[in-house]
């Protein structure tokens, strides 16, 4: 089963909301990015060298790193996601923007999990689904 490594507030909840939204099989496992610790207490260092999130360890054991990349492979792998038309990618980064904005500004409440996002009235504009 696929894992996720995420932190609350971090740009890593868009892919927490992506593969939620996509009805993916997988764990989550929350990343201190202060301490570079995972709540189970192993080094995410040893996950992902570069110490950041979101860190996403496929099937097959490959491990994803980067947002925009991450994101991406959701995508790829979870067509209903996808919109329809020429401009599905850009419309799709625009979703993205909004997400990492909102949490940025500090509008996303600290410790909050992808569900409370979700039900915020904002979660159409949020969403990756149209």
């Amino acid at each position: 089963m696929m894992k996720l490594y995420y932190a609350p507030n971090a740009c890593s909840l868009a892919d927490h909301i992506a593969l939620i939204e996509a009805g993916a099989r997988f764990e989550a496992e929350a990343v201190d990015i202060h301490t570079k610790r995972t709540a189970s207490g192993e080094d995410f260092h040893a996950i992902n060298p570069k110490g950041y999130v979101p860190a996403l360890v496929l099937d097959d054991c490959e491990i994803l790193t980067e947002n925009v990349a991450v994101l991406d492979w959701i995508a790829e792998q979870y067509p209903q996601l996808r919109r329809n038309g020429t401009r599905a990618g850009a419309r799709g980064s625009v979703g993205i923007c909004r997400c990492r904005r909102r949490l940025r500004s500090g509008r996303a409440r600290r410790g909050c999990e992808p569900a409370s996002i979700c039900s915020h009235a904002d979660a159409g504009r949020l969403s990756v689904r149209r």
